[in-house]
């Protein structure tokens, strides 16, 4: 998502708009960071699909409780996926 966003060359910008963490408390902890920090932005987009929704909604929370004022949009959308393989053996369909 950051490469068709930002393009290849500019790593340091999409380092600091795409985080990868492992639990919601330091995805949390990090967007803090992010919106307090000066030179920061004042907005963060989480966007989860499948099992990891329910994380994505905890960090929110997460995240309201650790910051006054802050103010949450929540949008919904549906993303179809088309899984495309080939056979193995011949005689099997595409």
């Amino acid at each position: 998502m950051g490469l068709k966003k930002y393009g290849r060359g500019d790593w340091r910008i999409i380092s600091r708009n795409f985080m990868t963490s492992r639990t919601p408390t330091q995805v949390a902890s990090h967007a803090q960071k992010y919106l307090t920090d000066d030179k920061g932005s004042d907005e963060v987009v989480f966007k989860a699909m499948g099992r990891t929704i329910n994380k994505t909604f905890m960090v929110v929370e997460l995240i309201k409780r650790r910051i006054v004022g802050l103010h949450q949009n929540t949008t919904t959308g549906s993303t179809g996926i088309t899984d495309m393989w080939e056979p193995l053996e011949e005689g099997l369909l595409p």
